[in-house]
């Protein structure tokens, strides 16, 4: 298996390498982008865009400012007017697309 396994990013004056299993998703807003991660909620300098290209064995789209760790998604959270993706670690739940949410629902039941 020739995937990556760690993610390296700097934290204020510190070079911080996690294994990929400990980062939940990634959200962007107003051009920052947050990793929410074992160790809290970190900003980091990579765009959604490099990250996705960087981890595509693990890395969904849910919609255009959130990534999600494949290993975290465990459900499906449904209103009328929305879809939400349900991560095992966290209780934050990011909004899946209209576009995304058939793909999304697809890699759901068929990773498990």
């Amino acid at each position: 298996n020739d995937f990556v396994t760690t993610f390296s990013f700097v934290h204020g004056t510190d070079l911080i390498s996690l294994p990929l299993d400990d980062i939940y998703c990634f959200i962007s807003e107003e051009k920052t982008t947050y990793m929410h991660c074992q160790r809290g909620v970190v900003v980091i300098d990579d765009s959604l865009l490099s990250l996705e290209k960087k981890f595509p064995h693990l890395l969904l789209r849910i919609n255009r400012n959130a990534l999600i760790n494949r290993k975290e998604l465990f459900g499906i959270h449904r209103t009328r007017s929305a879809a939400f993706a349900k991560l095992q670690s966290i209780d934050l739940q990011p909004q899946i697309s209209r576009r995304n949410f058939a793909t999304i629902k697809e890699i759901l039941r068929n990773d498990k």
